[in-house]
């Protein structure tokens, strides 16, 4: 009987040593699951991290280039074209304009002092639009 008491306490002691194992073996797993879902999320973000500033460099390169292309580009037309030349030019051209009306607005009056009598004008004399020789040279 003795023996029985014996082999069912030790059989008790062996359940509870096994359970307590177990549970610490779990525990442990739970532990590692734990550490290892944080690391993989971690890694993901570094990645991600990574990923977006490799993205963002290169965008920033492209950017750049088509920039440097558009400026190139601007500059060999401006180089070609010359547009302030043809804007010098245009200048040059309406000031000459300007003065020879003047010098015939004053032949017109000067003929019509002598004559007594209004000149005609056959059409417009101005190559300038309207608005142009009523606001003096309109400058871009």
């Amino acid at each position: 009987a003795m023996r029985k008491v014996s082999k069912n306490a030790l059989a008790l002691a062996m359940d509870q040593a096994e359970l307590k194992i177990r549970e610490e073996l779990a525990a442990k797993i739970a532990q590692i699951r734990k550490e290892y879902d944080g690391k993989v999320k971690e890694e993901h973000a570094r990645v991600r991290r990574e990923h977006e500033d490799e993205a963002e460099d290169a965008e920033t390169k492209e950017q750049e280039k088509a920039e440097k292309r558009i400026e190139e580009l601007r500059k060999k037309a401006e180089k070609e074209e010359k547009p302030w030349e043809w804007r010098d030019a245009r200048d040059k051209a309406v000031d000459t304009l300007e003065k020879e009306e003047e010098k015939l607005e004053s032949a017109k009056r000067k003929l019509e002092s002598l004559t007594g009598q209004p000149v005609k004008e056959p059409r417009s004399r101005s190559a300038l639009p309207q608005e142009k020789r009523r606001q003096g040279r309109g400058r871009d």
